[in-house]
């Protein structure tokens, strides 16, 4: 069963960007995982953002159903 995760994922490239996203996932490592992917897809998207630096998950909790 999928549970939801509540996942701080920060990064310093050009400016330190720390997102708080809510990932379904079977587990935390699972959840750190698409955490990362997702942060990594919304910097990219940035028209200013060229170099998402190396992210690093900062705070992993489950999340009020």
């Amino acid at each position: 069963m999928k549970m939801r995760y509540k996942v701080e994922v920060g990064s310093f490239c050009t400016r330190y960007v720390k997102r708080t996203v809510t990932i379904h996932a079977k587990s935390e490592t699972e959840a750190s995982e698409k955490a990362i992917n997702k942060f990594i897809d919304k910097e990219m998207q940035l028209v200013s953002s060229v170099d998402p630096g190396t992210p690093q998950v900062d705070c992993i909790e489950l999340a009020n159903s």
